[in-house]
């Protein structure tokens, strides 16, 4: 599975902005290295000045000036909110999904590898593509976290969005799902992109081969996947 939260140190270990420029598709590095910049403040992505206002806020308050330090306060203020627990996805829906998408992101227009691929490369190559499955900081291939295709909600269910319906789900690159976290897109400025027609297919199709070469593993949810692939249908609009 991919790891539910990552550290910063996690990410700039195993992804560090110049291996992004490299490695990403389709010359979308710079969008890559924004929003892996942008994962670490997701709350209010636009918001650079923390680290000004809560010293001014501090010292507000030492100096007796409660109005200005409340003032000032008001202006980053966060409103707590219940979020409901996320129902895990099938990987039958996630290929749906993905497929509609031609294994696109919609946020950015990178294309997206099947998840799974990325262990069985690890078995296959460990010296050349090491792969945690924790996604161990300086044990894991930077490809992973760059090309990993991720199914997000395009409005997150701690906005009322349906948490399992193929109409509010997208394929997403992993830095573009981790840089959204639970925000709608009007937070962001982002826009959903269409679809672009591809042949393109996250290697899925060579998945069932390379499990083969891999020793067919059962672990990282293998067979799943390889039923999921296997019989369901292609998403229509």
């Amino acid at each position: 599975m991919i790891p539910a939260e990552l550290t910063e140190e996690f990410v700039q270990e195993i992804v560090p902005l110049p291996e992004l420029q490299r490695t990403t598709i389709n010359g979308v590095a710079e969008k890559v290295r924004i929003h892996i910049e942008l994962l670490f403040n997701r709350l209010m992505p636009n918001r650079n000045d923390y680290l000004e206002i809560l010293p001014e806020i501090v010292a507000q308050l030492l100096s007796g000036d409660c109005a200005g330090a409340q003032r000032d306060m008001a202006n980053i203020a966060y409103t707590r909110r219940e979020v409901s627990k996320r129902p895990a996805i099938k990987p039958s829906l996630k290929i749906q999904v993905f497929r509609r998408d031609c294994w696109t992101c919609r946020y950015c227009g990178q294309q997206t590898i099947l998840y799974p691929v990325m262990p069985l490369l690890g078995v296959i190559f460990p010296d050349h593509f090491p792969y945690h499955s924790n996604w161990k900081a300086g044990q894991t291939h930077p490809a992973v976290a760059v090309c990993t295709a991720v199914v997000d909600h395009v409005v997150p269910g701690s906005h009322g969005g349906a948490w399992l319906e193929a109409s509010n789900l997208v394929t997403a690159c992993w830095p573009c799902n981790a840089t959204k976290g639970d925000l709608a897109l009007s937070e962001l400025g982002w826009q959903l992109r269409p679809v672009d027609e591809s042949s393109w297919d996250g290697l899925s199709g060579s998945y069932r081969q390379l499990w083969e070469i891999a020793g067919k593993p059962t672990d990282e949810a293998h067979p799943h996947w390889l039923r999921a692939l296997s019989c369901m249908p292609e998403l229509r609009e």
